[in-house]
C-alpha cells in the first residue's frame, strides 16, 4: 500500500496595511526554514547553527526561499537590505516558579505590540517585524538578519574610518537616525483605548539602548550600510495620563549606559533615560571616529572605575559622599570626571597642556576633530549626560532630532571634513546633584566604593518635576 504523507508549510507576509501577522501554527506544521549550502554560508557569513542567547530569547540565522514569502518588495525595496537571511528570535520557555503561562502570553503580547507600533515601516532605523507566532508552545519572532551589533562592527573595522565626506556624511546620517528613531518611539501614537474605546496619545520608551542594541546591515544603496535600533524588549507605552515616570524596577540594570536615577531612591524612569543611554553611545562613536577601537578602549579603560558595588564599571556616572553638618553621610551624583571634569578644563586653557584631559575634552581637542564632530560632542555634554535636578532636565528627543538634522543639513565639504581641533568648546560644568540611593535595589559588596565630592551641590528635582508630563 502507497502511503502520501502530506506536509504543511506556511507562507510568511505582511498584512495589507504593511504591519505584521500574529499567527498560531499546529506541531506537525514544517517551517519554511532552508538548510545552508556553503555558498549561501559564504554569502550569508554564519553558519547555519550560529545563535546568539540574551536574557529574554535565543536568536539564530534562518534561510527561506523567495516563494515562501512576501517581504522581498518591503526589505529590498523600501529598506534597501542587501541580505537575504533572517532573525528568528524564540523567548525563553517559563521557568519553574516564574511567570504563569497568562502572563507569559501577555509579555509576548505586549512585546509584539511595540514591535508592531513602530517598525522598519515607519523609520528606517528601527528594526522591522515581519512576523510572530506561536509553534509548539514556543513564542517566535522573525526579523532581517543583520550583519552584526555596533559592538561588532567596531571589532571589525579596528581603524578610524576615514575622514573624507563620503565617510563622514555617513556617520551623520547614522546618529541623526537614531536619534529621529528614538524620538519616533517617545512621540507615541494615537490608539484606541481598550477601556474606554477613546482615541489617546500613548507614549513609549525603548530603555535598553546600548552599543549590542544596535546592529548593522548592508545595503544596496551605500556601501557603508545602516545602524537600526532594535530589541524593543524593555519598551513600555504609556498614555497621557503616565507617561513620564515609572518605576526603576521595571527597568533592568543596563551596564555602561543606564542612567543616574537607576540608583536614587525611590527613582523613576522616564523617556529621558534613553537619551541618557544614546548620549552615552553617541560619545563612543566619536571616540571610535576619531581613533579607531584601540581608542575607544582607551576611553573604556580610564571610565572603569570602583563603583558603589565595589567593582569597577563602565557607567558614564559617578556616585559621592561627604559629610554633612552633624556628620551624617550626603550622597550626589555626577557625570563621571573622566568624561567631563571642569577642573582640567581650566588648567589646561590656563596652561594649553592637554595631557591628562578628561575625554570630551581630549575628543575637542583631537586633531582630526571637525566641525561637525565638536557639534555632535556639545549636544552630548551639555545636553543629553545630565544630571536631572532641581530645575534641570535633558532634552527632549524631539528637540535633539531636529538639532541632529540641522547638523546633517549643513552646507557639505569642510563642516564634516576639515581638521579644526578647539578645547575652548569644552563643557564648564559638571553639577553634583544630592540624592538618596536605594541601597536595597542592588547587591553590595564588602568593598563598597564612593567618590569624593566636595563641589557645590545641587537638590533633586521636586515632586512637582518628578510628575512633570514634557519629559
Amino acid at each position: 500500500m502507497n502511503v502520501t504523507w502530506r506536509v504543511y508549510t506556511p507562507y510568511f507576509e505582511l498584512d495589507p496595511d504593511g504591519h505584521a501577522q500574529e499567527l498560531s501554527f499546529e506541531n506537525n506544521i514544517v517551517l519554511p526554514w532552508c538548510k545552508l549550502t556553503n555558498e549561501d554560508k559564504a554569502v550569508l557569513s554564519w553558519k547555519e547553527d550560529d545563535r546568539n542567547t540574551g536574557a529574554f530569547g535565543t536568536v539564530r540565522g534562518v534561510l527561506m526561499r523567495k516563494s515562501s514569502h512576501g517581504f522581498t518588495e518591503s526589505l529590498e525595496g523600501r529598506l534597501k537590505l542587501k541580505k537575504n537571511g533572517f532573525a528568528l528570535k524564540r523567548l525563553h520557555p517559563l521557568k519553574p516558579g516564574g511567570a504563569d503561562e497568562d502572563e507569559f502570553k501577555r509579555l509576548f503580547q505586549h512585546e509584539v505590540k511595540q514591535l508592531k507600533r513602530f517598525s522598519g515601516h515607519t523609520e528606517r532605523h528601527l528594526v522591522l517585524l515581519l512576523v510572530s507566532f506561536e509553534w509548539k508552545n514556543d513564542k517566535h519572532f522573525l526579523f532581517p538578519y543583520a550583519d552584526c551589533t555596533l559592538s561588532d562592527y567596531w571589532e571589525r573595522n579596528q581603524d578610524a574610518p576615514p575622514h573624507d565626506r563620503h565617510h563622514m556624511e555617513w556617520l551623520s546620517q547614522q546618529v541623526y537616525g537614531l536619534m529621529k528613531a528614538v524620538s519616533k518611539i517617545h512621540d507615541g501614537l494615537v490608539e484606541s483605548d481598550p477601556g474606554n474605546g477613546q482615541m489617546e496619545r500613548r507614549y513609549g520608551r525603548h530603555g535598553d539602548i546600548r552599543p549590542d542594541n544596535i546592529l548593522w546591515f548592508r545595503t544596496t544603496d551605500s556601501e557603508l550600510g545602516i545602524l537600526v535600533l532594535s530589541d524593543m524588549g524593555l519598551s513600555s507605552f504609556n498614555s497621557e495620563v503616565s507617561k513620564s515616570y515609572v518605576s526603576k524596577t521595571k527597568v533592568t540594570a543596563i551596564p555602561v549606559c543606564h542612567p543616574p536615577e537607576c540608583v536614587v531612591k525611590g527613582g523613576k524612569v522616564n523617556r529621558t533615560f534613553d537619551v541618557w543611554s544614546l548620549g552615552c553611545v553617541f560619545l563612543e562613536i566619536i571616540a571610535w571616529s576619531l581613533g579607531g577601537l584601540e581608542y575607544l578602549q582607551e576611553f573604556r579603560g580610564e571610565r572603569a572605575t570602583p563603583s558603589m558595588r565595589g567593582w569597577k564599571e563602565l557607567v558614564f556616572y559617578e556616585v559621592g559622599q561627604r559629610s554633612g553638618e552633624r556628620g551624617q553621610n550626603i550622597y550626589s551624583v555626577k557625570v563621571k570626571p573622566q568624561v567631563i571634569d571642569v577642573s582640567t578644563i581650566i588648567l589646561m586653557r590656563r596652561t594649553q597642556l592637554t595631557k591628562g584631559l578628561q575625554w570630551i575634552s581630549k575628543m575637542h581637542g583631537h586633531e582630526d576633530c571637525t566641525p561637525f564632530m565638536h557639534d555632535v560632542l556639545d549636544t552630548i555634554g551639555i545636553e543629553m549626560l545630565t544630571v536631572l535636578s532641581d530645575g534641570v532636565k535633558r532634552t527632549t528627543s524631539d528637540l535633539l532630532a531636529d538639532q541632529f538634522q540641522a547638523f546633517n543639513e549643513k552646507p557639505k565639504g569642510g563642516y564634516y571634513t576639515r581638521p579644526t581641533p578647539d578645547l575652548s568648546r569644552s563643557p564648564l560644568q559638571n553639577p553634583e546633584v544630592e540624592v538618596g540611593l536605594d541601597f536595597d535595589s542592588y547587591e553590595l559588596s564588602n568593598g563598597i566604593h564612593f567618590a569624593k565630592h566636595h563641589g557645590r551641590l545641587l537638590q533633586p528635582p521636586t515632586r512637582q518635576e518628578l510628575s512633570d508630563t514634557s519629559g
